[in-house]
């Protein structure tokens, strides 16, 4: 099918002629320096002019008005189009990358603000509690390892909690710490006195920040089968006695195994007499580590929310 547009050249510079015409008749209003009177600079002045969306519908129609057949209008039309839209895709590239305003990151550093001072309380608390688990599971398993270790050489073990039968404190390598396990040899032995000294073998753990002795939250209220008698045990956080009834911060493994008391004359009781609990707290929770009389260990946490308040497993 023929295009509907001018058919001849002829036709299409007479449109052309009425263009330039319409062009000069608006350039005595263009701001730009006035060019010369000719057709080209007319045309070009008409043309800064107008504002750009109007210059580029101007450039297709033009475009249309010259191309004879449909087939030389598009492809002409359509590479404008995508130079247009390139440009379009540029700026928008261009304002992504201008970044924040002030106003927007004011905003976010709130939010981040508010958000950490939400969080950091309740992670504090959890890095206590996983601590003080940490503790307990320590002291049972110094409890276990010199039961096993008493059972195994026949020597004599003593767990040490604080503190050594002299009142010193216990020091590994030179640092304070406040679980420490002797082997105090073969009973009836010469060397066999209770003391710690860096001839005898010792194993020892450090200390988790936070963590003291005693109990917070559990009052009065023993864990659940402490077989300790001793009424410091809220506040050393040792229920543990010696053969006397005297309050204790250590325990000794016979080479059967079974706990018994010991008093710092190094004077043991008889079989069994050994039994007792550590208590440790952080000022969020509470945990107990019972001996049993047998050597038996369990770990016991204070709960809170029990009604009514109790020690639980």
């Amino acid at each position: 099918m023929r295009s509907a547009w001018p058919r001849n050249r002829a036709a299409s510079l007479n449109s052309r002629s009425r263009s330039v015409a319409a062009a000069r008749a608006s350039c005595s209003a263009c701001p730009l320096p006035r060019p010369k009177k000719t057709p080209q600079r007319t045309s070009q002045c008409a043309r800064k002019c107008r504002p750009k969306s109007a210059r580029f519908a101007g450039r297709i129609l033009l475009i249309l008005k010259e191309s004879a057949h449909l087939s030389e209008k598009l492809p002409v039309a359509w590479r404008l189009l995508k130079d247009q839209a390139r440009e379009a895709s540029m700026v928008q590239r261009a304002n992504r990358r201008a970044g924040f305003t002030l106003v927007e990151l004011a905003i976010v550093i709130t939010i981040i603000g508010i958000l950490a001072a939400l969080a950091v309380p309740a992670m504090n608390e959890w890095m206590a509690n996983a601590r003080l688990k940490e503790a307990a599971r320590q002291v049972g398993d110094a409890f276990t390892l010199a039961r096993e270790n008493a059972i195994r050489t026949g020597d004599n073990q003593i767990v040490f909690f604080q503190k050594d039968m002299l009142g010193a404190a216990l020091l590994g390598n030179g640092v304070p710490v406040p679980i420490l396990t002797l082997d105090d040899g073969r009973p009836g032995t010469a060397g066999q006195n209770c003391r710690i000294t860096a001839a005898k073998g010792q194993t020892w753990v450090a200390a988790q920040t936070g963590v003291n002795w005693g109990v917070t939250f559990a009052g009065a209220v023993r864990a659940p089968n402490d077989p300790g008698t001793s009424p410091t045990w809220q506040v050393s956080g040792s229920s543990f006695v010696d053969p006397t009834g005297a309050s204790t911060t250590w325990v000794m493994f016979g080479p059967n195994g079974i706990p018994v008391g010991v008093t710092a004359a190094c004077i043991a009781g008889t079989t069994g007499s050994g039994g007792g609990a550590i208590y440790l707290t952080n000022g969020f929770r509470d945990y107990a580590v019972v001996l049993s009389p047998l050597g038996g260990v369990r770990v016991t946490t204070w709960n809170a929310t029990a009604a009514p308040p109790a020690w639980r497993q």
